[in-house]
């Protein structure tokens, strides 16, 4: 469950990792493509569920530090993606902000876009939250949730593995 950033999956930014399953992998093996895929895309949106509300709650509400202007909008955009491949045997969860939480801020005041809207996106800065600038302290949330919840996650596999096949 590597978290990387895909073509399909519009994620611009999320804090890499991967859990190892091999004891769940061995009863995979022997299920049928869909029951497999099934079980696996359950088990991992459980899981990726369990880091997501955990990251949730990490998550600063007050982000104006970091350049946008609407306080909680960073924490409401705060989403998942699960993907499973082909093969059936490999699953991928994403956690990060999501895109299309662009919230107009104010009206400019100057320049060449004077009178026009002036929007703001939580996709644009969650680096800067999660790692820091120069000028605002890091608020990791990300990798903290994924890190406390490793043990659970498989938990949630193997449990979702276990009501599909068996």
């Amino acid at each position: 469950m590597t978290q990387v950033y895909h073509p399909v999956i519009d994620m611009p930014f999320a804090v890499g990792g991967t859990i190892d399953i091999s004891e769940v992998r061995t009863k995979l093996v022997y299920a049928r493509d869909q029951v497999r895929k099934k079980a696996l895309r359950k088990g991992v949106s459980r899981g990726a569920g369990r880091i997501l509300k955990d990251a949730k709650a990490r998550a600063p509400i007050d982000t104006t530090t970091h350049g946008l202007a609407v306080k909680g909008l960073y924490k409401k955009s705060l989403g998942k993606v699960v993907k499973v491949y082909r093969n059936g045997m490999t699953a991928m969860a994403a956690i990060g902000p999501r895109r299309g939480f662009k919230t107009q801020v104010r009206t400019a005041t100057r320049g060449k876009k004077k009178g026009q809207a002036v929007y703001q996106d939580p996709a644009n800065i969650s680096h800067l939250v999660e790692y820091g600038t120069q000028h605002a302290r890091a608020e990791p949330h990300l990798r903290p949730a994924f890190d406390c919840n490793k043990e659970a996650v498989i938990g949630d596999i193997a449990d979702a593995v276990r009501e599909e096949i068996f």
